[in-house]
């Protein structure tokens, strides 16, 4: 794989990762409707386009890592952060 690529593939990453993230603040916080009407379409056209570029699989094993890193480990991180800071 040629760096263009790998920097494509870690690009696409990033951003769904970044979409899960605004997902999961908007399902506990609840954003405004503009800011809705911007983030469901972005979502979906770049989900179509990357899935065309890079497969759909690939793009499949990136949400999964993205909500495993979002869900599982980024409290582990935050808990381990705060017990090192109040030490």
């Amino acid at each position: 794989m040629d760096s263009y690529n790998l920097l494509f593939h870690i690009a696409i990453f990033y951003l769904i990762l970044a979409y899960i993230t605004f997902f999961i603040k908007e399902t506990k916080s609840g954003l405004s409707i503009s800011f809705k009407s911007i983030l469901y379409p972005a979502t979906a056209i770049t989900f179509i386009f990357s899935g065309l570029c890079i497969g759909f699989a690939t793009m499949l094993v990136y949400i999964i890592l993205s909500v495993i890193i979002l869900i599982v480990c980024l409290p582990f991180l935050r808990t381990y952060l705060d017990k090192r800071s109040n030490c």
